[in-house]
């Protein structure tokens, strides 16, 4: 999605060609689950450092962890929390900057945004009596709602696919022991976390729809 943004950013105005101008390239803008105002989960780590006494060990641990998994990633893709990947997609980047700019997208387009907006119930038994929170919203657990639905001007249409998850504790006697046994969900079984969305035939359907209606 932020590709496409640049695209428009890059060609608004050139006409020096046919083959060079957007009008005759682009009609629709399909931006899915695209971070146009970044994605939180690039500030995670400052956020845990930031907690009293323990936090440095814990954004220690946090980071290894990710960049250990980057480093078995099977697309052999470099992915580090300093790449200009990520720098790009952090909130107030210089990137999301120079694109939030009514004049850098085609009026002549037309533009939806589309995402998921998965909304989680944190609660369980406590002492035989139960206690649940509120659903909270998550966005897709890596774009939030409010960062794939923005745009400079207003998007034609703005889809948005809920979801929701348990995550279920129970205070809990065990080998003489009290203890809290936690049930949470399976993140890649998730169906509309950022990582599966193209893959849920909803969202795929969706898509097609959208390309398939004609353009008046």
């Amino acid at each position: 999605g932020l590709v496409i943004r640049q695209y428009f950013a890059d060609t608004v105005g050139d006409v020096n060609t046919a083959g060079d101008d957007y009008a005759h390239n682009v009609d629709k803008a399909i931006l899915i689950a695209t971070p146009n105002k970044g994605s939180l989960i690039m500030t995670l780590d400052k956020a845990v450092n930031a907690f009293p006494v323990l936090g440095p060990f814990v954004e220690d641990a946090l980071v290894g962890s990710v960049e250990s998994l980057w480093e078995n990633d099977p697309s052999g893709q470099p992915k580090h929390a300093n790449s200009w990947a990520a720098l790009q997609i952090t909130p107030g980047s210089d990137l999301l900057k120079s694109l939030d700019n009514v004049a850098l997208l085609p009026a002549d387009v037309d533009y939806y945004t589309m995402g998921a907006n998965m909304k989680a119930r944190r609660g369980g038994v406590l002492y035989g009596f139960d206690a649940w929170t509120d659903y909270a919203e998550l966005g897709d657990i890596a774009v939030e709602k409010e960062s794939f639905e923005y745009l400079p001007i207003p998007a034609t249409q703005n889809i948005v696919y809920d979801d929701t998850m348990l995550i279920k504790w129970e205070l809990a006697e065990m080998d003489n022991m009290w203890t809290i046994r936690v049930e949470t969900p399976s993140l890649e079984t998730v169906k509309k976390a950022h990582w599966n969305l193209m893959q849920t035939s909803e969202v795929r359907e969706g898509i097609v729809s959208i390309l398939e209606n004609a353009t008046d």
